[in-house]
């Protein structure tokens, strides 16, 4: 498999074509044109294709949870979802000296929100069909991903790893037409994306070269420290895993205390008194960065981010074992503990089935964003991680502040949240199977 050590920065990197922001943009008017005169087309086919999706959602809703199913994968094709991804892939860039690919990631991303946004609003105005703002996501969000980080695959793996990122495409555009979205906008939403990501590689690149040798310089061999044995490290994340769980235990019992139901209750009653549509806007894009989908694209993109750096699986394991342990610690406690949820309107959103006691978007949150800012702060001189401890602090203020707007969940849950996420995280990255450098 190559690596950076295998070849020169500037074979990496490519030869950008001289005013690629240039042609971008010239491309980015072309393909919104384009986008908009094919809605126009499209704009008598819309009744049939309403029928088309009618009959594919009663389908999928005659199959019982399908249609949830749907409701949470689709998620993987929005556009915090896309911002998430994005982002991670663009700060890893940088934290490797890759500036001009972190550009190429960074133009991408924006012109993709560019495009969605220009044609939906000329396509408002017109009266013709909009393209399709998940498909669009998700093409440019996995197909970025693939594109940036294919050279360092081994050649072996490149077609499957190419497939993945088509199936999830195919998967968001699937959940689109399940959930009775039109067929036409759909599959004008992945054309346009496919397009600017085409648009993008082909301005920044050079003969296929934008990232020869992949965006990482991996650990060597030589530097991983010597794997310390498994077994008594398992055994110390186990324990702990049980304490937590006795710690959300006792807590879920004393929240039942009336001083802290008072608490609660004043809390929870500001936010609703400060209910408005603006601020409920704002609430739904915060809230999303905590959402299940969300999650779950962050974590494969930390997954393959840092099986590449460090030419190991072992980090696959970490994000499974960070993630899931919270998961498996949030489901008991909350079938054990089983409060209910505030009682206030929930602004329309569908209701978890879980209990409110703890927060599982709030825990995810805190392993998700604490887990990439952790990881990032390892190729960091000591002096210069303190910005990054901002990312899960900013994440978990937004998610938390979120979930206690809608009335998802008391103030004393977000707390217990944070009562486990924090201490499981640290642990997991003390003991879990992450290589190690000397320096």
């Amino acid at each position: 498999m190559p690596t950076l050590a295998d070849a020169d920065t500037r074979e990496v990197e490519g030869t950008p074509h001289r005013g690629a922001a240039v042609y971008s943009g010239a491309g980015l008017l072309v393909l919104l044109v384009a986008g908009v005169a094919v809605g126009t087309l499209l704009a008598g086919t819309a009744a049939a294709e309403q029928r088309v999706a009618g009959g594919l959602q009663q389908a999928v809703s005659g199959v019982p949870g399908l249609l949830g199913v749907a409701r949470e994968a689709t998620g993987l094709g929005s556009p915090v979802a896309a911002a998430v991804v994005l982002g991670l892939l663009g700060a890893a860039l940088l934290l490797h000296g890759r500036r001009r690919l972190a550009g190429y990631v960074a133009l991408t991303g924006i012109g993709a929100v560019v495009l969605g946004a220009g044609t939906a609003a000329v396509a408002a105005a017109l009266g013709t069909r909009a393209p399709g703002e998940h498909t669009l996501s998700a093409a440019v969000a996995y197909g970025l991903l693939l594109v940036v980080l294919t050279p360092a695959v081994p050649p072996r793996w490149r077609r499957s790893a190419a497939a993945v990122a088509v199936a999830l495409v195919v998967l968001v555009g699937l959940t689109r037409l399940a959930l009775a979205d039109p067929p036409a906008p759909v599959l004008l939403g992945g054309a346009l994306g496919a397009g600017w990501l085409a648009v993008t590689t082909a301005a920044f690149g050079h003969r296929g070269r934008l990232a020869a040798a992949g965006p990482y310089r991996p650990v060597e061999a030589g530097r991983v420290r010597p794997a310390r044995p498994a077994w008594p490290r398992a055994g110390a994340l186990a324990a702990l895993w049980l304490l937590l769980l006795g710690a959300l235990l006792g807590a879920g019992t004393l929240v039942t205390v009336a001083a802290v139901q008072r608490f609660d209750a004043a809390v929870t009653g500001w936010f609703v008194a400060i209910r408005t549509p603006l601020l409920t806007s704002v609430a739904g894009v915060f809230g999303a960065l905590g959402d299940t989908p969300t999650v779950v694209a962050g974590a494969l993109t930390i997954a393959v981010l840092m099986t590449v750096a460090t030419r190991s699986a072992r980090p696959v394991f970490l994000v499974v074992l960070v993630l899931g342990g919270e998961l498996a610690l949030f489901l008991v406690t909350a079938a054990v503990v089983g409060r209910p949820r505030p009682d206030v309107g929930h602004l329309g959103l569908l209701v978890p089935p879980t209990s409110s006691f703890p927060s599982g978007h709030v825990s995810a949150t805190v392993c998700l964003y604490g887990l990439a800012a952790l990881l990032a702060a390892r190729r960091i001189a000591t002096g210069r991680r303190w910005p990054l401890v901002l990312v899960p602090v900013v994440a978990v203020a937004c998610v938390g502040s979120a979930r206690l707007y809608f009335g998802m969940h008391h103030p004393t849950d977000v707390l217990a949240s944070l009562l486990f996420a924090v201490p499981w995280l640290l642990a997991c990255l003390r003991l879990g199977p992450v290589p190690r450098d000397d320096g």
